[in-house]
């Protein structure tokens, strides 16, 4: 396909509707470059653990039964508390210094890091070698007027940190406990999610993404959920991956889900003294208009139902607007609109009740 790609090539999404390929695909690459820009030195496989519950069905298809929940307790967690430790050993100037001025040597630490991560289990007694580049060390020995491996022998960290030239050894008990943070915050909101009395009969829990190749995590989870087995897919850093080229192709795999957030428009109701303040009072010049405007807002569905769309955690996700043929009076101008959801965008539509004049969009789920 590639070789006869051109700039008026359309493609369909999953409504039929054609787009052209050099938008899709242009907009596709901007997300990936702003999400790397967005989320850089937050990680290497990403820093959230997202919770969901799934039932199968007939012909291989998935129904949610619980929607995704969780938080930043993911590897990024783990990541923060390496960092942590490597203040405590250099200082937190020393350390700054670093990032900054040694990207290079910086991004190599954390590639390293990240390897340790996936190979360190719990039991073991063997220390975990890392690298630790020359340009750290130089830059500690500079600022402080001492030799690291020195210091490190005469700190709280004796026996347990060693350097050598430029390899640093941490004993097994120190490296583990960089996990505890995000262990404990992930082992409750499992058990918060399971406990649940509608979720009794769920038996297996599915561990995906790069965090869960860590042996130290998913030993955590199965000693905490004894009556559940625990799988994790070869190659589970990739499955996320995976599952939605799957689902791109064919649509119907996912068969039902539930939201995550309640959908509404803004609207200008008649102003009611005692009900609403008046603060919020406003009045217009004329009912007349050629253009009728509707903004689209979100609120987490666990949450009580907004009266303003300036209320706390309701934000807009976006707008539609329709253009009357004719100056039309506002209040007797009947006017549909409808939101379509189960695809991979929400699809919203006005319709002109006096015309039959449509307006449609889409407002999807990049932020």
């Amino acid at each position: 396909m590639g070789k006869d790609l051109k700039r008026d090539i359309t493609i369909n999404d999953e409504s039929g509707r054609p787009l052209l390929a050099a938008d899709v695909f242009g907009m596709s690459i901007k997300f990936l470059v702003d999400d790397m820009l967005n989320n850089a030195g937050k990680g290497i496989d990403g820093g959230t653990i997202d919770v969901t519950v799934h039932e199968t069905g007939s012909e291989h298809t998935l129904r949610e039964i619980r929607p995704a929940s969780g938080g930043d307790w993911g590897s990024i967690m783990v990541d923060k508390e390496f960092e942590n430790l490597l203040i405590h050993i250099v200082g937190r100037t020393v350390f700054e210094k670093f990032k900054h001025e040694e990207k290079e040597d910086w991004l190599d630490m954390q590639r390293e890091f990240e390897s340790r991560k996936r190979e360190t289990t719990v039991d073991s007694e063997s220390i975990v070698g890392m690298r630790i580049p020359a340009s750290l060390i130089d830059l500690y020995n500079k600022h402080s007027q001492r030799d690291l491996c020195t210091s490190l022998a005469s700190s709280q960290y004796a026996g347990l940190i060693e350097l050598k030239r430029d390899k640093m050894k941490i004993s097994n008990k120190v490296f583990v406990q960089l996990f505890d943070a995000s262990v404990t915050k992930t082992v409750g909101h499992l058990k918060s999610v399971l406990s649940d009395g509608s979720l009794k009969d769920v038996r297996i829990l599915l561990m995906v993404g790069g965090y869960s190749e860590s042996p130290v995590l998913q030993r955590a989870v199965s000693e905490a959920l004894p009556g559940t087995e625990v799988l994790i897919p070869a190659g589970a850093s990739s499955v996320v991956l995976r599952g939605a080229l799957i689902y791109g192709h064919n649509l119907s795999s996912i068969s039902e889900r539930i939201l995550k957030f309640t959908h509404g428009t803004a609207y200008t109701p008649f102003f009611i003294e005692g009900i609403h303040p008046r603060s919020k009072r406003f009045k217009e010049k004329d009912g007349n208009q050629k253009i009728m405007l509707f903004k689209i807002y979100a609120l987490e569905r666990d949450r009580e139902d907004p009266v303003y769309i300036d209320d706390d955690e309701c934000f807009k996700i976006g707008e539609l607007e329709i253009e009357f043929d004719e100056e039309s009076n506002t209040s007797k101008r009947k006017v549909s609109l409808s939101m379509l959801f189960g695809g991979t965008e929400i699809m919203v539509e006005v319709e002109d009740i006096c015309t039959g004049k449509k307006k449609i969009t889409t407002i999807d789920f990049l932020g």
